[in-house]
């Protein structure tokens, strides 16, 4: 049987192309392509209350509690952002990957990136 879910809160998305969420463990924050930027959002109230620049922002957000991970730039590459300051603390260059989405939650566990995969 398939499960029913119910809607709590709904806000409006401020930008133009909402590419990315990612819950932080305290907040939801989103990536928008069309500003470049990640939006932190308190899911009680719906204010905003940090926006970080992430230029060329594409697809594929997440959180490791730690340390925001985005998808970002022509060629592809995920940034490691602190969401504290909008540092970028790490660049990972995807050199030929092929074509396609990547998904970014993969890498930001401790499984990830580099590291084989057992499931």
């Amino acid at each position: 049987m398939i499960g029913v879910l119910a809607v709590e809160r709904s806000y409006p998305a401020l930008g133009s192309h909402v590419c990315g969420m990612a819950w932080d463990g305290h907040h939801l924050w989103y990536a928008d392509a069309g500003t470049d930027r990640l939006t932190c959002l308190d899911v009680h109230t719906g204010t905003i209350l940090q926006e970080v620049v992430c230029p060329e922002a594409r697809t594929g957000l997440t959180s490791d509690g730690t340390s925001l991970w985005q998808m970002a730039g022509h060629p592809k590459r995920i940034r490691v952002i602190d969401p504290a300051d909008g540092h970028i603390v790490r660049e990972i260059g995807l050199g030929n990957m092929p074509r396609g989405w990547v998904d970014c939650s993969s890498m930001a566990r401790p499984t990830g990136l580099g590291q084989s995969r057992k499931e």
